[in-house]
């Protein structure tokens, strides 16, 4: 099996609550769950994108044990894409991963390992934050994304060199650019 890193960075999760005026004293109280990728420093001619993502129902799939395949699934999409960290509105932290996102022989995986503390609290469980997990991960073809279905507001706009790729509904995320445009919507499946 051949592996190839795509990326790796510091993984933020993060949240707000409904009434901002007040914290989260149950799930309820939130209003939405985020991601947020900051790639490592790269290579000069490449430009460094910080992308935060929507994660739909406000948490991350369950992962499935080791006896069967996970149908165990949940769909993101960017929803900001800056070249300054710092660009990122603050919201309540729910704790800093260290990712990788890598492309297999059969397909593309986001995994990650939970910095200290590496036991998750009572806030993190609620988003099924994992000490480490790894999930398959896809990017949508822009023709086929419901923008209001996800709740991104329009369709991703690719450049032709990377719309190219797409040769089914949903592909595996063989270039790190693919996720360097705003509404573009992934799906994340736990392995």
């Amino acid at each position: 099996m051949v592996t190839k890193v795509i990326e790796t960075g510091a993984l933020y999760f993060s949240y707000t609550v409904k009434d901002d005026s007040k914290a989260a004293n149950s799930f309820e109280d939130i209003d939405r769950f985020y991601l947020v990728m900051v790639p490592d420093a790269v290579e000069p001619e490449k430009e460094k994108l910080v992308r935060e993502l929507v994660v739909g129902q406000k948490c991350l799939p369950a992962i499935a044990d080791d006896s069967a395949m996970s149908i165990e699934r949940n769909w993101a999409f960017v929803d900001y894409i800056t070249g300054n960290q710092a660009d990122i509105p603050a919201k309540n932290s729910a704790g800093t991963a260290r990712y990788r996102l890598t492309v297999h022989d059969d397909r593309s995986e986001l995994a990650y390992v939970l910095e200290p503390p590496e036991q998750p609290d009572e806030m993190q469980r609620a988003f099924n934050i994992m000490p480490e997990a790894s999930y398959i991960v896809k990017v949508k073809h822009p023709e086929t994304i419901n923008p209001y279905y996800a709740g991104a507001e329009q369709e991703p706009e690719y450049p032709e060199a990377l719309e190219i790729l797409f040769d089914e509904d949903w592909i595996d995320i063989v270039d790190e650019r693919l996720l360097n445009y705003e509404n573009a919507q992934i799906i994340l499946i736990g392995t």
